[in-house]
């Protein structure tokens, strides 16, 4: 059984949009686990407690650490590291090579632009082009998330093939209110209600809070790409999943 795991149900709902004429041919289970490090470590103890999957595929949406990379651009991580607070890094955990040459192979095959870089996970968001720096020289990272980090360990712990792959929301260059990053997680209500009260408040993010919206649609459609081509039917995945029968 393959586990796609994400941190939004947005990210998953995505990925289903490519699903509906294979769900068939995939022995796949979803697991959403909340914004950052402690749900996602519960929800992956809880998981992993009772079953032990074929492979983990962990997708969601991610803030650009490279000025090169656009809204909606699709990042297979070849590695993903933690920084902690206090600029702490550790060292990374590299995805599966049978998992990453399947999915390069899955979008090239289906002509699906992507990219391969590092993901770094932070405990906080980063909301400006000078703290999306600093991390980026921390760690080299093309990308960062909250939670990716611990579910690649969770993975490396029980000895599960591991694939992250991240869809670029907000760009190096651009500077988001803390209150729509804070809301991530929330009901896709509650984030328009924190998008719509940091315009009326702070008028001079509209500009970009349009991006971020427009980006945030391009993503989703990137991962929905990335489960057409290699979730749904894949003869890639299958030959990364059954390599030691």
């Amino acid at each position: 059984m393959l586990v796609i795991v994400a941190a939004m149900e947005r990210e998953l709902r995505a990925m289903r949009l490519a699903l509906p004429h294979h769900a068939s041919e995939v022995d796949a289970a979803w697991l959403v686990t909340g914004v950052g490090q402690k749900r996602a470590v519960a929800a992956l103890q809880r998981l992993l407690a009772d079953a032990t999957p074929e492979a983990i595929v962990s997708v969601g949406l991610a803030g650009a650490l490279q000025p090169g990379l656009k809204g909606g651009d699709l990042v297979l991580c070849q590695r993903l590291s933690l920084l902690q607070r206090g600029a702490t890094r550790l060292d990374p955990i590299a995805c599966d090579s049978d998992l990453l040459h399947a999915a390069r192979a899955a979008l090239s095959e289906a002509r699906t632009p992507h990219s391969a870089g590092e993901c770094a996970t932070a405990p906080r968001p980063a909301v400006s082009p000078e703290e999306r720096e600093r991390l980026a020289k921390a760690t080299g990272a093309a990308v960062v998330d909250m939670e990716g980090y611990w579910v690649a360990r969770a993975a490396a712990e029980k000895k599960i093939p591991f694939l992250a792959v991240r869809a670029v929301v907000d760009t190096f260059e651009q500077r988001i209110p803390a209150l729509v990053c804070g809301l991530a997680g929330a009901p896709v209500f509650v984030q328009w209600l924190g998008a719509s009260a940091s315009a009326l408040l702070m008028p001079w993010y509209i500009p970009s809070l349009i991006a971020l919206g427009k980006s945030s649609r391009r993503a989703e459609e990137a991962l929905r790409a990335f489960g057409e081509a290699f979730v749904a039917g894949s003869t890639h995945r299958e030959q990364a999943l059954q390599r030691d029968d």
